[in-house]
């Protein structure tokens, strides 16, 4: 799907979405959106009658395994370990908010002899940020659409992790959003982490976006309107390695504040259409360049550099943007 501003490229999520839909046809309105394919499902289903819902099921199943992570895979973590061995103040925390589902930062940041990351748990179940909070934490790790390795009671709505020993497997499911339209949830563990990212998003001043697409345009109206709403607190967006694609379909070495302008008319693009929203009309759809900056740079080599020498460059970087802020108020 391609517009002036934006190409949206298929997924594995959008797979599972598109069967989880063939598989539930005769309950969606309009049903004739499935209707002209009938015989061919039909057909299909009468030599494998489960085969859209098992298919959906076995995707899900596999994911863990796709992304299965191993040491090597975290090391371009390590300028974080090594900022928080030498910055002791237990008052400097990393508030990280992510959409992935692995266990990259579990592994490399809760490993003997470290515990980091609070995820919310105790006991290996859920409790929430602030009951499970530990003096050893120093990262505040919200998995906002869940986890692998997290399962929810069928019958009580409790959360737990799968590392845990259980008396009945079955009556869990994972607790993933994943291969669904809607993704905000009014069940724990998502309400909480929804409420928690609105809340700090109202806190802080600086939001860093690292390997984000802006593909779920709910996420992207709580950061808009928390980024615009007070415009005395001159906060800002600063995202990390934006979209090379984007930035190659540019003009030959185009200045950074026309990749700004263009990059944001790729954002609201993203926020008008109505396969990524059910409700387009009413996402916020423009924010001002002067409260966005783009640091072209790798994920790693961002981390490296930032982490480095007691995290000097963010420093640096915030006293930057308060100056040129003071120049334009």
């Amino acid at each position: 799907l391609q517009g002036d501003y934006f190409t949206y490229q298929s997924n594995i999520e959008d797979l599972v979405v598109l069967l989880r839909r063939i598989s539930e046809r005769e309950y969606l309105l309009p049903y004739p959106i499935t209707g002209s394919w009938s015989d061919k499902l039909l057909l299909l289903e009468s030599k494998e009658p489960k085969i859209f819902s098992s298919l959906r099921k076995n995707i899900q199943n596999k994911l863990a395994e796709w992304l299965v992570i191993d040491k090597e895979d975290t090391k371009f973590l390590k300028p974080i370990s090594d900022f928080f061995r030498e910055v002791t103040d237990e008052e400097i925390i990393l508030d990280i908010f992510t959409l992935n589902y692995d266990l990259v930062f579990e592994k490399k940041f809760n490993s003997p002899p470290e515990t980091l990351v609070n995820i919310g748990f105790t006991s290996g179940r859920w409790v929430g940020f602030s009951d499970a909070k530990l003096s050893s934490h120093r990262i505040n790790y919200y998995k906002l659409h869940g986890s692998f390795n997290w399962l929810k009671n069928k019958e009580d709505g409790s959360v737990i992790l799968n590392d845990f020993e259980m008396a009945n497997k079955n009556n869990y499911n994972q607790s993933i959003i994943f291969g669904q339209g809607n993704k905000l949830l009014s069940v724990e563990p998502f309400i909480s982490l929804i409420y928690e990212f609105k809340e700090l998003l109202q806190e802080k001043d600086y939001y860093f976006i690292i390997g984000y697409s802006f593909y779920d345009p709910y996420i992207n109206n709580l950061i808009f309107e928390a980024l615009t709403k007070h415009p005395e607190k001159n906060k800002q967006l600063i995202i990390i390695n934006p979209l090379n694609e984007f930035v190659k379909s540019l003009s030959p070495n185009p200045d950074e504040e026309s990749i700004k302008v263009e990059y944001l008319k790729y954002i609201s693009s993203i926020q008008t259409k109505s396969f990524l929203s059910e409700l387009p009309e009413f996402n916020v759809t423009k924010i001002s360049p002067s409260l966005v900056r783009l640091e072209r740079m790798k994920t790693g080599d961002f981390i490296k550099s930032y982490f480095y020498n007691r995290g000097e460059k963010f420093i640096n970087l915030m006293e930057e943007i308060k100056e040129e802020k003071a120049g334009v108020f």
